[in-house]
């Protein structure tokens, strides 16, 4: 298999999901007369998002289905995802007053915009695709 973007649940902290979702953790711990910063790289790029859950489930999914033995399988939900749709969110969730501040040392020099997968052998295989709504994978890892 080849695994795009996965995110959910106890993910490590170098990943860029987790890490926002820490750091605005750690900002709500804060005094409301605080000013709140959440330190980001390039929130204009587009990526390929898949819910932790969906992964490990068609993971399963391929390893019981003899026609997929040998094959290549890109993991993935097919469509683009705006990284600064998401941390707009998990801010929204947060009910917080957080300001976006972008960092010279998070910045990639050479950052695609946009990157997703084709998963559509893995739907023709397995007749369909796990796909948690992204929102909904996010509250999740809000509320672990």
């Amino acid at each position: 298999v080849r695994p795009f973007n996965i995110y959910g649940p106890g993910m490590p902290d170098y990943l860029s999901i987790s890490n926002f979702i820490n750091q605005i953790k750690d900002l709500k711990q804060a005094p409301r007369s605080k000013k709140k910063y959440l330190d980001v790289g390039n929130l204009e790029v587009m990526r390929d998002f898949m819910y932790v859950e969906d992964f490990i489930k068609t993971i399963w999914e391929l390893s019981q289905t003899e026609n997929a033995y040998g094959q290549v399988f890109n993991l993935c939900s097919g469509k683009p995802l705006s990284l600064k749709k998401i941390v707009e969110y998990m801010i929204t969730l947060s009910g917080e007053d957080i300001t976006i501040r972008q960092e010279v040392n998070r910045m990639r020099k050479d950052d695609m915009r946009i990157h997703f997968g084709d998963n559509s052998k893995v739907m023709s295989m397995l007749g369909t695709a796990y796909e948690t709504n992204w929102k909904a994978g996010i509250k999740e890892m809000f509320d672990e």
